[in-house]
């Protein structure tokens, strides 16, 4: 078992500050997150917003509203609650899209429910067991917090279920039963085991919306198209016998709407994979890549799978890889579609509960974990404009080469 690492014990009253930084950005918010803050009480301050809190040593996390747009801002926290009294952040929040506002669509992913422990080795886990394990408190989080965004939509891109047992889809199936806006389900690897109820039999079994091959809903100035990229037997995805069908649901699509695509698999921008668990391979990526970008001009395509954050595009299609729910840094997503573009937010889930097990995790991978998965602020965050070309436009024929975040 590991346990998230204090300089001081709790008795100490002098405070701390690690990793105290701006995870998320939106044209009018931020969201300020922290390993460890105060004890005492923290105003933090930007622009013309104050939020006033009482950290306890521990993580935490703040979100700043009504700031202004496309501008770089100083973030103050100051009080008895932090070292020096003072910490300065710097953050731009995001240009929004050209036009307005027209829906709001939000992901999550990589649930993994029924699982205990993390880490290689299964070593990180919660002590003492608790009544709720953290992948079903994480994704009721998740959920929450969607909600409360004001997402029209939820999409799960995959990994549901850790072991695709009965009891694990019974769990998200009361998980969403109730919410007020439909629930679409991507399988990921694990939701195609062998030894448990197939993803593709789990929706007539349990009353889900699971997309088993490709499936398409139209909102306003938005064409959502889900692809299920699994093969049984398999962790590594594809797309090639799908690509006809998405070539399909984009050759009707109003050219100047946008289409998000999502996906369970991360779609590989290198030949050699950035490490475990393989997506769909660069080759195959490519073919697909190339194929929609010449059927359509305004795409974004999101994965899950390896509970990192990354963004590339080729062939003017922007490309992003969205971490889990379950582990560091504990996140969901959303789209906010305007009529002129599109702007993708990731949000760390900042319930208490879930940020000192999300914290906890950072110590996967030899320590490794907590810089690998992350990614960078603009690979979480970012506005696409429709009129201005995208990362990687240069296409199936053009020499511009792929262009990522993922250092």
């Amino acid at each position: 078992m590991i346990r998230l690492r204090r300089d001081r014990s709790p008795a100490d009253p002098r405070p701390v500050a690690h990793r105290v930084v701006v995870f998320s950005v939106e044209d009018t918010t931020a969201q300020i997150t922290w390993s460890a803050l105060g004890p005492g009480p923290v105003r933090v301050r930007a622009a013309d917003t104050t939020v006033d809190l009482q950290t306890d040593g521990g993580p935490g996390a703040a979100l700043i509203k009504d700031l202004p747009p496309n501008r770089l801002l100083t973030v103050t926290l100051e009080g008895e609650g932090v070292p020096g009294t003072q910490i300065e952040l710097k953050a731009r929040t995001l240009a929004p899209p050209p036009g307005a506002e027209l829906v709001r669509v939000a992901t999550i992913s990589d649930l993994h429910l029924g699982s205990r422990r993390f880490g290689y080795f299964g070593t990180i886990v919660e002590h003492p067991i608790p009544a709720i394990d953290h992948p079903e408190r994480c994704a009721a989080a998740a959920l929450a917090a969607a909600v409360d965004w004001g997402a029209a939509d939820i999409v799960v891109k995959g990994d549901v279920t850790d072991r695709a047992r009965p009891h694990e889809w019974r769990t998200f199936r009361r998980l969403t039963a109730d919410l007020p806006l439909p629930v679409h389900v991507i399988p990921g690897n694990h939701d195609v085991r062998a030894t448990g109820v197939d993803a593709r039999h789990a929706g007539r079994a349990f009353g889900l919306d699971i997309t088993t091959d490709v499936a398409t809903h139209d909102r306003p100035g938005l064409r959502l198209i889900l692809v299920n990229t699994t093969v049984p037997g398999l962790d590594r995805g594809h797309l090639d016998e799908h690509t006809p069908a998405v070539l399909d649901a984009l050759a009707d699509a109003d050219p100047a709407a946008g289409v998000l695509i999502a996906v369970h698999h991360q779609l590989q921008p290198h030949r050699v994979a950035e490490g475990w668990p393989w997506g769909v391979p660069r080759a195959e990526a490519r073919r697909f890549l190339e194929a929609v970008g010449a059927r359509h001009r305004h795409v974004l395509v999101t994965s899950g799978h390896t509970h990192r954050h990354r963004r590339w595009g080729h062939a003017g299609v922007t490309i992003t890889q969205v971490g889990s729910t379950k582990d560091h840094p504990g996140v969901w997503a959303g789209y906010v579609v305007h009529e002129g573009g599109m702007r993708q937010v990731v949000r760390r889930i900042d319930t208490r509960d879930i940020l000192d097990w999300t914290e906890r995790t950072r110590d996967a991978a030899l320590g490794l974990w907590g810089h690998v998965a992350p990614g960078r602020l603009d690979a979480r965050c970012f506005t696409l404009d429709w009129h201005r070309p995208q990362p990687g436009a240069g296409g199936a024929s053009g020499g511009s080469p792929l262009q990522d975040t993922t250092r």
